[in-house]
């Protein structure tokens, strides 16, 4: 049965006068049902280890050292596909969110209709700002795409 892997991405960006970075985690099942995370981390560039110098006073980083820190939100988002590939199976897929949500949430990655079809719901739910303005228009695309799950046999 194919899974749902749940990719979130958080910052202190506006929270924190320092703050500059974003940090990435995948949520799933593993293969045995345990629900897994996994906080994402990468080998930076020369680039990344010079900016992380002299951001953490001190040349403590270099090329190819292993960091939870993602200098873009979609540079967070890339990587998080990739990993997403290399651990997933066929018919798999990767939403954007929050893994106890169950509305229709934008498809990363997963098989070409349903990520056509998901996304299309996701518009649509973002376009009506989800259950706050127009409860009932959501409650028709949120059992549009609980059938797109079912059809599909993703949990």
């Amino acid at each position: 049965m194919p899974s749902i892997y749940h990719v979130t991405v958080s910052t202190y960006i506006g929270f924190a006068s320092d703050a500059s970075h974003y940090y990435a985690e995948l949520i799933f099942h593993d293969e045995k049902g345990k629900y897994t995370r996994v906080e994402l981390e990468h080998p930076i560039s020369t680039k990344e280890a010079i900016s992380l110098n002299k951001s953490d006073q001190g040349p403590k980083w270099k090329k190819g050292d292993m960091s939870q820190r993602f200098d873009s939100e979609k540079s967070a988002i890339d990587f998080a596909i990739g990993e997403f590939e290399r651990l997933s199976k066929p018919g798999d897929v990767l939403l954007r969110g929050n893994s106890a949500c169950a509305d229709p949430q934008e498809v990363l990655s997963g098989p070409g209709a349903f990520k056509a079809r998901g996304n299309y719901l996701w518009k649509q739910a973002k376009k009506i700002d989800f259950y706050e303005n127009h409860p009932k228009k959501m409650e028709a695309i949120y059992q549009h795409w609980v059938g797109l799950l079912k059809e599909y046999g993703v949990s």
